[in-house]
């Protein structure tokens, strides 16, 4: 049984800190959380964005691919002001 764990979606929400200065080096992406659950993470990321406390938020989405016989990562949602 230990495939199964290895083939379950894991969902990773990052935040993106803008200083508001010129100078990029304290910009940075920020992990704040896992979880399997797609509505859960959804829902913390846009009540994260509605915060305004961040001008960027990612969903990264990772997962088994069984034709590659691999883990990948791809983005599963952006939220940000243009």
């Amino acid at each position: 049984m230990l495939q199964s764990s290895s083939t379950q979606t894991e969902y990773t929400l990052y935040a993106y800190d803008y200083s508001g200065a010129m100078s990029s080096s304290s910009d940075r992406w920020t992990k704040l959380m896992s979880s399997h659950d797609e509505a859960q993470i959804t829902s913390r990321a846009e009540d994260l964005f509605q915060s305004q406390k961040y001008k960027k938020i990612e969903i990264q989405k990772k997962y088994f691919d069984n034709k590659k016989g691999r883990h990948q990562a791809t983005t599963f949602k952006i939220l940000e002001n243009k």
